[in-house]
């Protein structure tokens, strides 16, 4: 059956708060898919960010703490109404991001008014996730020396379990739960919010960073996995070569040292791509060719290139473990080795329209030319909107999308709807659009301008987003 979907950023949703999280919005932006026929809903990383980008993520197998539904702390009876409501944002049109300190502070006031019960619940959590013990280790270290991150704190305390990490650890202890704390209640919310998207018959669209943060949590308590020098900071960094007409990339990001995790028989990079399965029904596999044969970007002496990454090996533990078909994998850029391992394992790939009227009609990003087994998009949080797209094209690449489309259309917002029934009738299984493509908005209203930080991640949907829709994928 064909499965039609919006991806839409939890950051995105209109909460009361300046920023979208696991709260009422979310109810009902579920409810809107479910109610218009979708059947998909892709969310972006939710993990802790440094920064705004989701990508560059502190905290991969958490949640980031902006994320809380203070409304449900209410229920809970750790915070009250009129403490929440000094925490209401009065930014419209943009992603409050201000907003965060107020909603952490909350979060750490309803930690200080657990109950016995609730602290009981937060110990049988801890245990079975020590993970987040070592986050919240990482971070009051953090804020004990007044580090900006981790490798600006003493040596002689980063392996909580040393005689030192012990003792700083034990000193520290109440601090340290307040961050598991965060992580316990995040995941109750998203488990609920999860269950109810499942009863409407909406699954849910994860998304794994493919690269960590040099500040994260996993390179703090697993240095030996990546290229880091004798300060433990990248000397070489994850990006890409140009692709598409855009400009090479340097994310800025650690690369991993892919001959230790082979030697550790991958364990570490196995678990950090099925953990994620708990909490989604699908995950993309933000960048694959970096879990197969990558671009370096080299700081020393020694020049930038493609160098080998895990490849068949991986993908062969990996997909013993789960369902192949619950990866979905950004495969724009694919050199070397990566089709023949996509193929071999049957990975599924994707497809943007954007990208397909540049050249001939035999170009793979042409709906009719789309495989059944790609996910296919007008385009997705890197890209333009469709709107702002078609805008910055000269009415010569007008005539030619057009042409592609079949249509005979005259304005711009009919062609897009062409675009958006084309796609939907396309042989792919798997639609998605942007929300931002569903309310024909222009290139203001973008997700992300790849390589522009601070005029990316603030797309926030107004209110009343459900009647500013102007077309649909799918009609009942």
């Amino acid at each position: 059956m064909k499965k039609f979907g919006v991806l839409c950023p939890v950051f995105s949703l209109p909460s009361k708060y300046g920023i979208g999280d696991f709260g009422q919005a979310a109810y009902d932006f579920v409810d809107f898919l479910h109610d218009e026929g979708y059947n998909l809903w892709e969310v972006l990383p939710l993990g802790k960010v440094n920064g705004t980008s989701p990508y560059s993520c502190l905290l991969v197998h958490g949640f980031d703490e902006m994320f809380v539904d203070l409304d449900d702390l209410v229920g809970r009876g750790l915070l009250t109404m009129a403490e929440c409501e000094r925490a209401q944002s009065t930014l419209f049109g943009q992603v409050d991001y201000l907003n965060k300190s107020k909603k952490e502070e909350l979060f750490a006031l309803a930690y200080d008014r657990a109950d016995d019960k609730l602290l009981a619940k937060l110990q049988a959590f801890a245990r079975a996730n020590t993970y987040f013990i070592d986050y919240g280790y990482m971070m009051v270290l953090e804020k004990v020396y007044n580090a900006s991150t981790w490798q600006q704190t003493p040596k002689k305390l980063w392996k909580r379990t040393s005689k030192d990490g012990a003792a700083f650890y034990k000193s520290h202890r109440k601090d340290i739960y307040r961050y598991v704390f965060y992580q316990y209640i995040l995941s109750e919310q998203w488990k609920k919010l999860k269950a109810y998207a499942k009863a409407k018959r909406v699954e849910i669209v994860g998304d794994l960073p493919i690269y960590c943060d040099k500040s994260s949590l996993d390179v703090f308590i697993n240095p030996e996995y990546f290229k880091l020098d004798k300060s433990y900071m990248p000397y070489v960094t994850g990006g890409c070569p140009s692709t598409h007409g855009e400009m090479a990339q340097d994310w800025g990001l650690c690369i991993y040292n892919w001959p230790k995790i082979k030697q550790d028989n991958y364990e570490y990079m196995v678990k950090r791509l099925t953990t994620p399965l708990n909490k989604y029904d699908y995950l993309r596999l933000d960048h694959f060719a970096g879990l197969v044969e990558y671009w370096e970007n080299s700081h020393t002496s020694q020049p930038s290139g493609i160098k080998k990454g895990g490849g068949e090996k991986l993908f062969e533990k990996v997909t013993n473990l789960v369902y192949a078909k619950r990866f979905l994998i950004e495969d724009l850029y694919m050199p070397g080795d990566c089709p023949r391992v996509k193929e071999k394992f049957g990975l599924r790939g994707m497809s943007m329209m954007q990208y397909g009227f540049d050249t001939d009609q035999n170009n793979p990003h042409l709906p009719a030319n789309v495989r059944r087994d790609c996910i296919y998009y007008l385009g997705n949080h890197d890209n333009n909107t469709f709107m702002g797209f078609l805008k910055s094209r000269s009415q010569e690449q007008i005539e030619q999308i057009k042409q592609r489309l079949a249509s005979n259309v005259t304005s711009l917002e009919e062609l897009q709807k062409d675009a958006l029934n084309a796609l939907a009738k396309s042989p792919s299984q798997m639609v998605v659009v942007q929300i931002q493509d569903l309310m024909m908005l222009d290139e203001k209203y973008r997700t992300n301008i790849p390589g522009v930080g601070g005029l990316s991640w603030t797309f926030r949907l107004d209110p009343s987003y459900e009647d500013k829709i102007k077309w649909h994928l799918c009609h009942k």
